[in-house]
């Protein structure tokens, strides 16, 4: 499977031209947060109806810019995964959207335990659970987790969740999609569960993740490729 993965465009409709032709060769797009400019919470709607245009099959969750009531928006276009477990092509998705506490100035901050509470209540009621279950899980949270090379702001100072770090130690999906840390387009490994942010696409950044099965319900990210225009 082919993923386009882009986050954090903040408004700047004019960069979707980036990546309009790379969206429509892509099985999937997944969107990492952070749809509106702050200044113009309208915005959102613009980049979401555009996005989808590129490409309808279109998986999100929203950012710290994003007003909290974005989050409905996604769920009439139904491409939100925050709160919900969706399937695609053999794997599942899930989300958290939001930030935690840093500026105080942004919408949709969040504490850690809310973040990582939103995953913990869809994948312990998913009755498919067990040992093996999340071989095929890919987590998008707009909030990096901590101590990678996806967290990190000027002065290599980490400011990513513990919580959710140790959460993805758990569950081990088999990728980790993020964004929110502009500086910080990047991919680590935590365990065995590669950790991607694609970087802003308000910067012309973005990421390719190829990623297939071994034949034995396993999944395996086999390469990802960090872009900037």
């Amino acid at each position: 499977m082919k993923i386009l993965v882009i986050s954090d465009i903040h408004g700047k409709k004019e960069k979707i031209n980036l990546i309009k032709e790379e969206a429509g060769k892509a099985d999937l797009v997944i969107f990492g947060g952070d749809f509106c400019d702050i200044t113009n919470p309208d915005s959102g709607d613009e980049i979401l109806k555009e996005l989808l245009h590129c490409n309808e099959n279109l998986f999100a969750v929203i950012g710290n810019h994003d007003e909290i009531d974005f989050k409905d928006t996604l769920e009439q276009y139904d491409v939100s995964i925050e709160g919900s477990l969706s399937s695609f092509g053999g794997l599942l998705f899930t989300g958290s959207g939001g930030a935690t506490p840093f500026s105080n100035d942004t919408p949709n901050e969040r504490s850690e335990d809310c973040i990582v509470g939103d995953l913990k209540q869809v994948l312990s009621s998913d009755s498919g659970g067990g040992d093996r279950a999340w071989s095929n899980l890919v987590l998008v949270v707009h909030n990096p987790p901590f101590g990678t090379d996806c967290d990190k702001i000027p002065g290599d100072i980490h400011v990513g969740s513990k919580l959710l770090r140790n959460y993805i130690e758990e569950i081990k999906p088999v990728l980790v999609v993020t964004g929110h840390i502009h500086e910080s387009q990047g991919i680590s490994k935590i365990g065995e569960t590669f950790v991607i942010n694609p970087g802003a696409l308000a910067a012309g950044e973005f990421a390719w993740v190829y990623i297939s099965p071994d034949g034995k319900s396993k999944w395996n990210v086999e390469k990802i490729d960090l872009m900037k225009k």
